[in-house]
């Protein structure tokens, strides 16, 4: 998106709220939950690796989690 690209994430949000537009503010709200639930996740996993879940280590361990698939 070009006016993304010249803007910064913040500056286009923050235009983009006020632009009188169903379609823009319906994928606005999607990606803020698709963000929420993916931090929320992220944030899960690495309390659990960081607390010593040992399922969680040999997930991580054999590359079998998602989050290792995302990164790759």
């Amino acid at each position: 998106m070009l006016g993304y690209n010249l803007l910064g994430p913040a500056t286009f949000r923050f235009v983009a709220q006020y632009i009188p537009s169903n379609a823009l503010k319906d994928i606005m709200n999607t990606t803020n939950v698709i963000r929420n639930a993916s931090q929320e996740i992220m944030g899960s996993k690495k309390r659990a690796f960081q607390e010593g879940d040992e399922a969680m280590r040999l997930q991580v361990a054999e590359g079998k989690d998602i989050t290792s698939v995302l990164r790759a």
